[in-house]
């Protein structure tokens, strides 16, 4: 998990906020392009868990934070992929490696 911190950028959010970008790496866009066309409420589901569960995880590092996330914005590779058509919905246009 990679987390960016743009307080730098007053440009995305006033002074008194700092928006957060997260990126979880995955290599099965399948599974949630599936999912969205077979059962778009649990595709929905999926993706608010997922927040929850980056936001329980972040509060260790930055405590206070649950409490003024105001807007989340979870991403698949099923929404790259609707939006841009990148190849497996690799949001820097192709997917990285995986490790071994």
């Amino acid at each position: 998990m990679s987390v960016n911190v743009h307080n730098y950028d007053r440009t995305l959010a006033s002074s008194e906020k700092t928006p957060l970008t997260v990126i979880l790496h995955t290599w099965n866009d399948g599974y949630r392009r599936d999912l969205a066309a077979r059962d778009r409420e649990r595709y929905d589901r999926e993706k608010e868990r997922i927040a929850q569960q980056v936001i329980d995880l972040l509060q260790g590092r930055f405590p206070g934070l649950r409490e003024a996330v105001e807007t989340i914005d979870v991403s698949t590779p099923h929404t790259v992929h609707r939006y841009t058509s990148n190849w497996h919905g690799s949001f820097e246009g192709s997917a990285p490696p995986r490790r071994r």
